[in-house]
């Protein structure tokens, strides 16, 4: 301990890993290193690997930019279809109902054609005048005066 208190370091061997290659500097030499080089060796690859990284960050932000508009558009494209299919299924239903309208009318008209207490030529009137009132459509589209 005593004997380093006061002497200068020049004998001490440091190794300088800074470059390309480690070096084998004395202490004194130290003090004599310049850092820019140094330090460019150190921070351009640096700077480099950053630059990469940045722009394929940048490169994957776009992508996936791109396959959420793509993404986005085909949820809209899906909630049109969604609606009109849900419009078709309506419209179908509702004809569906008027069917079942007319086939209970006809179907009852017949169980009372052929029981015992057969209709009436004013009754069988009836249920025609009310096909032809209440279904105009299915009326005129199935040719249900042809029943008659």
């Amino acid at each position: 301990g005593e004997k380093s208190k006061g002497q200068p370091t020049s004998h001490v061997a440091i190794v300088d890993m800074r470059g390309k290659e480690a070096k084998l500097v004395s202490g004194s030499q130290v003090t004599q290193i310049e850092d820019t080089t140094a330090d460019e060796a150190f921070t351009l690859p640096l700077l480099h690997n950053l630059a990469v990284l940045i722009e394929g960050c940048e490169s994957d932000i776009i992508s996936l930019t791109r396959s959420v508009a793509t993404e986005k558009d085909g949820q809209v494209t899906l909630e049109h279809e969604v609606k009109s299919a849900q419009q078709r299924v309506d419209e179908h239903a509702f004809h569906l109902h008027r069917l079942e309208g007319i086939i209970d009318i006809i179907s009852d008209t017949y169980d009372k054609a052929v029981s015992k207490d057969s209709l009436s030529l004013d009754e069988l009137a009836d249920v025609f005048e009310e096909l032809r009132t209440t279904y105009k459509a299915e009326w005129a589209l199935y040719q249900l005066h042809s029943l008659a």
